[in-house]
């Protein structure tokens, strides 16, 4: 994190929530993160974050304000590949113009048709997220009523 900070790098936390890791950072790397994985492709496809992923990330980005948002593909195999995108208005397609968007956080990031914006917050999600609760939360009643019988 130093090492990123001294070279004006970015440095993000990817798979936040892969076995917890986010439980290893102390409190001051936490802050001297610039971001959060918000969402990657390869591990959540379809789904994103779930609600209590994304509810704890809403509180990382409150309780850390200089965090951005990122997403990623973690292209290992051809099948990896999906629809992960940044969207940002550049004046030149150059890596300085590009690094600029992101330190002053002037992006949009996007999945399968959603978008979020560089503090998290995505568009639509919160519904899809309801349904799908209440759907995992029907199923463990299944499982339980079914279990008992």
């Amino acid at each position: 994190l130093e090492a990123a900070q001294r070279e004006k790098s970015f440095s993000v936390l990817v798979h936040p929530f892969f076995a917890e890791a986010y439980r290893l950072l102390k409190r001051e790397e936490f802050l001297a993160l610039d971001g959060f994985e918000i969402w990657n492709y390869r591990y959540q496809r379809l789904r994103g974050p779930s609600g209590p992923e994304y509810f704890k990330l809403r509180h990382w980005f409150k309780q850390f304000p200089r965090s951005r948002a990122f997403a990623g593909i973690d292209l290992h195999r051809k099948e990896d590949l999906g629809d992960v995108f940044i969207e940002m208005e550049l004046e030149e397609l150059k890596p300085e113009f590009v690094f600029e968007k992101l330190r002053v956080k002037d992006y949009r990031l996007g999945a399968l048709g959603r978008t979020f914006d560089s503090q998290g917050k995505i568009e639509g999600l919160f519904p899809h997220l309801f349904r799908r609760e209440a759907d995992r939360a029907r199923k463990l009643v299944k499982r339980i009523v079914g279990a008992g019988s």
